[in-house]
């Protein structure tokens, strides 16, 4: 559908000189623009038929299409519907004497075109009532799909606990308020000259409710949006990687000089609509049955589920008879989601206040993650919107199980909802509750009473098994690449343990387990090497990036992931021991671009005695600073000589490691891992015999 950048034609929204609008919506303006121009270059077109085939539901269609024709449902409706001449509703001279009168008629534009839909959809459900007690009978209990959602007015009062306006939506009926939480489908009208062409102010509009839809209901596959532009309606589709436009066809007749509009026309519109609204809500728009979703939930595999752990036990479901041991091997993974309304403890409750905060953009990637119990333990539940072309969490972790990864979560259940729905997949991680971020869990030192050479006996701990857990991943052919402060949760007792390896990257794609994992779990292995490849230089969070990466260096290594933590350590001892106040942000923490930060942060660290304040950080006790400062020297210097501004310049140089400093911050199996002197895993005790080089030697050769 072509998008316009003309003015809204809404007069309600017709004024955007800044200095008469509130600020809030200012505010609502910038944000809808913002997810206009995230959205609309991703559009495509496809026709009502195709996309039921998509979605699995033509057959449906077409047994409803074959039962309504012989008993003419919805022709009267089609027969006496009204005439729109662009601004106001008419009595239609098809069928004079069965002509009925609408209350839109005494209405306008919009609100001519919305009160007809209403009152059409409520004709049309009395008419299906009517029906299914005459066929039930007359000729047995074939009945047609019957309207069960309820149909909201939202035109001049928000729905409720929200800013949104939406003209009509028809809500889950769960019993008590109607909220974004509840909303299904949702109903925007607009009277536009071009009925082809939706207005960049309108598209945005319909944005900003798609994406509080998405944020709101973790049970969604894709969000439609029933589109009424002047008497076309049209299903707008908007799905984790672009919106697709789906042609329905006129509600009413429209007059341009003469009714152009057929009958038979109106009459397929009306069932098209009429079926979409009555799918089972799990057949559209979400993986489950929403109608039914309380908070609970589980998750059931084809075959039983071994787990990424030992710890992990069978679902009760019975095996798969598959002979493919390809698909053998997906259908171990392959889960689908049901609703339970009694606890059950192989059951997950997903409450809001439960829900861990993050951002929710338009499209691509998206994540939901919820502090839960599963199984009586305490635990968190991740799911995960990801494009085909991104390797699943859940692989990775198998392959960091495989070798003995130490320092990971425990993996209670993982598997795959959706394996492919318009070029995504949905996955659905049950891990261990492994603690608090490290800023966090150093705080509670600081504030507990011990003496600081206790709390940097603690912090030196965590600082060695993290590292441990990046070195041995890599290793074994695995970098995390998003190093944070969230993504390193400590236990109360001190044990560290690295989490959310969504962005991990396979090195060496030719191993043996990376195979039979791509089989497992359905992905090519070619297309996700290419996607991790193209993907380094941007992967991250950007606060705790390297230097390298920041300047854009497309082979990362496990030094990377190393500063990652350095950095870690530092903003969580700027906020115990700070140099400015609270509204200050220090050099070392400002972000403006990628490469001024990587250029300001190699500035700092060229002076040995000073970076710290650079970072925010005031005179920290002398056994911080000694730890930071041995980091500092691992990371930055070679041969006693200052590399900062190398690193920067030179971005896929060799980095030659001092392992006396290495020592300072490693134990000592990390060290010899780190040196190469270990029992080599399959692909590197192959190069070993030609004479290659260790590992901290050849990570940038990958």
């Amino acid at each position: 559908m072509p998008v316009s950048g003309k003015a809204n034609s809404t007069p309600a929204t017709r004024r955007t000189k800044e200095s008469i609008v509130p600020e809030q919506d200012l505010q609502r303006y910038a944000r809808r623009n913002r997810i206009y121009d995230d959205l609309h270059p991703y559009s495509d077109e496809i026709s009502f038929i195709n996309f039921l085939w998509y979605i699995g539901v033509l057959e449906d269609f077409n047994s409803f299409k074959d039962m309504a024709a012989p008993a003419f449902l919805f022709s009267k409706l089609a027969r006496s519907a009204p005439v729109y001449d662009g601004t106001k509703m008419h009595l239609s001279s098809n069928d004079p004497s069965g002509a009925r009168t609408y209350a839109a008629f005494s209405l306008k534009k919009e609100a001519a075109l919305t009160s007809y839909f209403k009152e059409l959809c409520c004709l049309m459900a009395d008419e299906v009532e009517v029906e299914n007690k005459r066929t039930h009978t007359h000729t047995g209990p074939q009945s047609f799909p019957e309207l069960k959602f309820v149909l909201g007015d939202h035109q001049l009062a928000p729905i409720a606990r929200s800013a949104h306006k939406i003209d009509l939506v028809f809500h889950a009926d769960k019993g008590g308020s109607l909220t974004m939480q509840t909303v299904h489908i949702p109903v925007e009208a607009k009277s536009a000259e071009f009925p082809d062409t939706i207005l960049k102010q309108d598209f945005g509009q319909i944005g900003d409710y798609v994406c509080t839809i998405w944020k709101e209901q973790l049970t969604r596959t894709f969000v439609p949006v029933l589109f009424l532009n002047g008497v076309n309606l049209a299903l707008l589709v908007f799905t984790r990687g672009d919106w697709i436009r789906v042609p329905i066809g006129n509600v009413c007749y429209r007059y341009m000089g003469s009714i152009s509009i057929e009958e038979d026309d109106l009459w397929d519109t009306l069932l098209k609509f009429w079926f979409l609204v009555t799918l089972p809500t799990e057949k559209f728009g979400h993986f489950c049955n929403f109608a039914k979703f309380d908070g609970l939930i589980r998750f059931k595999h084809d075959v039983p589920f071994l787990g990424s752990s030992s710890a992990s036990s069978a679902s009760d479901s019975t095996a798969s008879d598959s002979t493919n041991p390809a698909l053998a091997q997906m259908d171990m993974v392959l889960a689908t989601a049901h609703i339970v309304r009694i606890d059950d403890q192989n059951a997950v409750l997903l409450k809001e206040n439960l829900r861990v905060k993050r951002t929710v953009s338009p499209r691509s990637r998206l994540v939901y993650i919820y502090r839960t119990k599963y199984r009586g333990k305490k635990a968190y539940l991740k799911l995960s919107w990801l494009p085909l072309k991104c390797m699943p969490e859940g692989a990775i972790y198998d392959l960091l199980v495989k070798e003995n990864v130490a320092h990971i979560p425990e993996v209670y259940d993982s598997g795959i909802i959706k394996k492919d729905i318009f070029g995504y997949r949905l996955e659905y991680l049950i891990l261990e509750d492994c603690g608090i971020p490290v800023s966090q869990f150093v705080k509670g030192l600081h504030e507990s009473g011990k003496t600081t050479e206790e709390q940097m006996q603690s912090v030196r701990l965590i600082v060695s098994q993290t590292i441990n857990c990046l070195v041995q991943a890599r290793y074994h052919n695995i970098l995390h690449r998003d190093v944070s402060d969230g993504n390193a949760a400590v236990a109360a007792n001190g044990d560290v343990k690295i989490i959310d390896w969504g962005y991990g990257k396979v090195v060496d794609t030719s191993h043996p387990d990376i195979t039979i994992t791509a089989d497992k779990w359905g992905f090519e292995i070619r297309t996700v090497a290419e996607e991790q490849t193209r993907s380094d230089p941007i992967t991250g969070t950007l606060l705790y990036m390297s230097m390298s990466v920041l300047c854009g260096a497309r082979m990362r290594d496990v030094h990377d992931d190393i500063e990652g933590i350095f950095y870690v350590l530092m903003h969580a001892y700027s906020a115990i021991y700070p140099i400015f106040s609270a509204k200050d942000h220090p050099f070392g923490f400002t972000f403006h671009e990628s490469k001024a930060l990587a250029y300001t942060r190699a500035s700092i660290f060229g002076v040995s005695d000073q970076y710290l304040e650079n970072f925010g950080i005031s005179r920290p006790p002398a056994c911080i600073q000694q730890l930071l400062d041995d980091m500092r020297a691992f990371l930055f210097t070679q041969n006693g000589q200052y590399i900062g501004f190398q690193l920067i310049s030179k971005l896929d140089q060799d980095r030659h490691v001092d392992w006396k400093l290495a020592a300072k911050i490693m134990n000592e199996k990390t060290v010899e891992m780190f040196a190469g002197d270990v029992k080599q895993p399959y692909s590197k005790a192959k190069q070993a015999t030609d004479g290659s080089e260790p590992l901290a030697k050849k990570q940038r050769n990958h």
